[in-house]
């Protein structure tokens, strides 16, 4: 881990750091809208018993955090376990790091299970608050991005934040050797985006970014139409 701090760091070509808050870019062509939606087996019958899941789509910016724990703290009381179901192209890592101590004050309580399931995105910085579920639910057809950190405004990834971008996800559990394979293909330290299915983390590089696999059948309540369609106007 030293020398792959090192070998960041002497390799960064960041040469300003007149802009302080760090961001992760937004993943091109994924259109963000913020919002969270709270589910329970009343709402969703997917939704365990006893269970509450918040369903997040958008980015990771401020106040995402406070509306976590503000939910968090309402259904606290009654809930025996939580879920936090991602769609995001990721956002700000300052904004990451604050969602994932809400999660790990959760995580204390009860269990946590993140989702992002069949042909939805988890990229950027959004990645490190996946991989704080104790099951970490994932479709093999769901995508992945990964990037360095960078300040706003470029995409020049900057050091010390992609230090602690890595930090916070081998904590939790990012294996070694695909750590390994981030840096030493310098997809961390230039501009740029690696892109992988929820499929190649698990089965081709074994992240332990995902340690449940989706079933890939999806299967959905039938909508049956107020007529037959079979009866053509005359």
């Amino acid at each position: 881990m030293a020398a792959m701090i090192a070998r960041i760091a002497a390799n960064s070509c960041l040469t300003t750091t007149v802009l302080a808050a760090l961001a992760m870019p937004v993943a091109a062509s994924h259109v963000p809208r913020i919002g969270f939606e709270v589910l329970t087996h009343d709402d969703e019958t997917s939704v365990a018993a006893g269970t509450v899941r918040f369903r997040f789509n958008g980015t990771i910016e401020y106040p995402m955090a406070e509306n976590l724990k503000e939910m968090w703290e309402e259904n606290r009381l009654s809930a025996q376990a939580v879920e936090l179901e991602l769609d995001s192209p990721g956002g700000s890592l300052t904004q990451a790091k604050a969602v994932i101590a809400v999660l790990q004050a959760i995580a204390a309580e009860v269990d946590l299970t993140t989702i992002v399931r069949q042909g939805k995105v988890c990229a950027s910085a959004c990645v490190p608050v996946f991989m704080q579920g104790k099951t970490r639910m994932g479709g093999t057809a769901s995508a992945w991005m990964f990037h360095g950190a960078c300040h706003r405004f470029t995409n020049v990834p900057n050091a010390s934040g992609t230090l602690e971008y890595l930090s916070l996800m081998e904590a939790a559990g990012l294996d070694a050797d695909f750590i390994c394979k981030l840096t030493e293909s310098g997809f961390l330290e230039k501009p740029g985006e690696y892109w992988l299915s929820g499929y190649e983390l698990i089965y081709v590089h074994k992240s332990n970014v995902i340690n449940h696999p989706l079933d890939p059948w999806q299967p959905a309540t039938p909508l049956v139409p107020p007529f037959d369609p079979n009866i053509r106007p005359r």
